[in-house]
C-alpha cells in the first residue's frame, strides 16, 4: 500500500489507491471544518476584481477584521475554484482548495496550527471521501474514508516507530472493536483482539493472509487469532509485567539469544534470518525509573548500572532491567538488552510504541544483517564516566566488527592514541547519550 506524501505525488497518482468522494449524499448538520461558510456573515475589506453593480467577481482577497485572508477567485460573490484560508479559527492555520457555488468541493488540503495537516475530499464543505493525516513532520498518521464529517469504514493508523492499527471504526469513527489489529512493522505478524481507540487492551497472535479493496482502502484479512492471550501492560518503578516469559511474536521471528562471539561477554543477540538495514528487530522493556530519582543517582558501580537505558516515554527517565529478569530463563518478553557493544554497530537504539508495553527502546538495524549474524549497537557512553573496559577495548581497537561489515571496514591498527581521538565521535552530544545504556 503506497500512502507516504514523500514522494510529493499527488494521491490520483498512485493507482493502487483509489481516492474521491463519498458517493452518497452529505447528511443535513454534518459537522464541517468550513471556518466561513458564509460571507454575509462576516466583517471584512475586499480588494480585487469587482463587476459594473460592485459584486465581487474575479481574482480578489478578503481580509477580516481578526486579520484572517480568504484568497481566490469569485463570481457574483461566490467563490468559485481553487481558494486559500488563512485563520487561526478552530485551531487551523491554512486550507487550499476548490469551491464550487460558495461550499468547498474537491481535494483539499488542510494545516493545523501544530503543523500536522490532512489530505481530504470535501462535499459542500463536509469532509466526505478519501482522507489521510500527516504530522508535523511529515509523516503519516492515519489513512481512510469519511462520511459526514466523520471516519468511516476501514481505517489505518499508522504508530509511531513502526506498525499500524487498522480495523472498522465504530459509530464515534474510533478504532474501537473485538475484531481490530495490530501489524507489526513486517506487515505479516499481527495482534488481532479487542482495542480501545486505537489501543490494544487484550488480543492473540495472527498472520496477515491476502488483502482485500473496500470503497479504495486496502483491508487486511488474517488468520484465526490463537495461542495465548497478550494484555496492554505498561511497567512502572516497580512492575514490568505479569509474564515475563511471553516472548514477542514479531521479535521471535528475527532474533535469538545465544552465546555471544565476543570473549567475556556472555549472551549475545542474533539474526535468526537476514534482515535489511532500517529493521526494527528487538525490544527492550524495564522498570521505569524517573528523573534524579534516588537510583540513579546513588549506584556508582557500573555492574548494577550495565542495564540502564534511556526512557523515550519521559523526558530524562530511564529504563533498568531488574536482576532477576536479566537471564532469558526468567524473562524473555523483549531481548534487546542482550545486545553487545560494539565502536562499530550494525544496529542502533531507537523508540517505538508497542502494542503491549507502550513506548519503549528498540533496535533498529542500521546495516544489512545476515542470518546468523550477531548484532552489536554502540552504548554511547562518555569516556569521562565509562567501565573500565569500555575505554580499553577503544585505547586497544579490541572491539567486534559485524561480519557483514567486515569487508568495508578500513580501520587502522598502528593508530595512535591521538589519531583515535581525532576520529572519537562526539560521545558528550545528547543524540550520542540517546543510545547510551548507563
Amino acid at each position: 500500500m503506497k500512502c507516504s506524501g514523500a514522494t510529493g505525488m499527488r494521491l490520483e497518482q498512485f493507482k493502487d489507491i483509489k481516492v474521491g468522494y463519498w458517493p452518497d449524499p452529505v447528511l443535513y448538520k454534518s459537522p464541517s471544518i468550513e471556518p466561513f461558510p458564509n460571507l454575509r456573515d462576516e466583517t471584512y475589506t475586499y480588494k480585487g476584481g469587482k463587476d459594473r453593480v460592485g459584486n465581487l467577481n474575479g481574482k480578489g482577497c478578503i481580509e477580516l477584521d481578526n486579520g484572517d485572508l480568504i484568497t481566490g477567485y469569485f463570481v457574483d460573490n461566490k467563490r468559485e475554484g481553487e481558494f486559500t484560508i488563512e485563520t487561526f479559527k478552530n485551531g487551523l492555520r491554512i486550507i487550499q482548495g476548490p469551491y464550487v457555488n460558495d461550499k468547498m468541493n474537491g481535494r483539499t488540503r488542510v494545516t493545523y496550527n501544530d503543523g500536522s495537516f490532512c489530505e481530504v475530499y470535501m462535499k459542500d464543505g463536509v469532509m466526505h471521501g478519501f482522507y489521510r493525516s500527516f504530522d508535523d513532520k511529515g509523516r503519516l498518521k492515519f489513512i481512510g474514508n469519511y462520511k459526514n464529517g466523520s471516519p468511516t469504514g476501514v481505517c489505518w493508523k499508522v504508530i509511531p516507530g513502526g506498525g499500524c492499527v487498522v480495523g472498522r471504526v465504530d459509530d464515534e469513527g474510533e478504532l474501537t472493536g473485538i475484531r481490530i489489529a495490530y501489524l507489526y512493522p513486517d506487515f505479516i505478524t499481527a495482534f488481532v483482539g479487542n482495542f480501545n481507540d486505537g489501543i490494544m487492551e487484550f488480543a492473540q497472535v495472527s498472520e496477515l493472509k491476502s488483502v482485500i479493496d473496500d470503497k479504495g482502502i486496502k483491508v487486511p484479512m488474517f488468520t484465526e487469532p490463537n495461542g495465548r492471550l497478550y494484555k496492554r501492560e505498561i511497567s512502572t518503578y516497580d512492575f514490568v509485567t505479569n509474564n515475563p516469559l511471553l516472548p514477542d511474536p514479531y521479535e521471535s521471528k528475527l532474533v535469538e539469544i545465544r552465546q555471544s562471539r565476543v570473549g567475556g561477554a556472555g549472551d549475545g543477540l542474533f539474526a535468526r534470518v537476514k534482515i535489511e538495514a532500517n529493521v526494527v528487530v528487538a525490544f527492550y522493556n524495564g522498570k521505569r525509573i524517573g528523573p534524579r530519582s534516588w537510583e540513579d543517582f546513588n549506584h556508582p558501580d557500573w555492574d548494577y548500572n550495565a542495564y540502564k537505558i534511556f526512557d523515550p516515554s519521559v523526558h530524562n527517565g530511564t529504563i533498568d532491567i531488574p536482576s532477576e529478569f536479566r537471564e532469558t530463563k526468567n524473562y524473555n518478553a523483549t531481548l534487546a538488552h542482550k545486545t553487545n557493544h560494539s565502536f562499530l554497530p550494525n544496529g542502533e537504539f531507537v523508540s517505538f510504541d508497542h502494542p503491549r508495553l507502550g513506548i519503549i527502546p528498540c533496535i533498529c538495524t542500521s546495516h544489512d544483517v545476515e542470518a546468523g549474524e550477531e548484532i552489536f549497537v554502540h552504548y554511547g557512553y562518555s569516556f569521562n564516566d565509562c567501565p573500565d573496559w569500555y575505554e580499553e577495548a577503544w585505547q586497544s581497537g579490541n572491539y567486534p566488527i559485524p561480519d557483514s561489515m567486515r569487508d568495508g571496514y578500513t580501520g587502522n591498527p598502528e593508530l595512535t592514541n591521538d589519531d583515535k581521538a581525532n576520529q572519537l565521535p562526539d560521545l558528550d552530544d545528547k543524540s550520542s547519550q540517546e543510545g547510551s545504556l548507563g
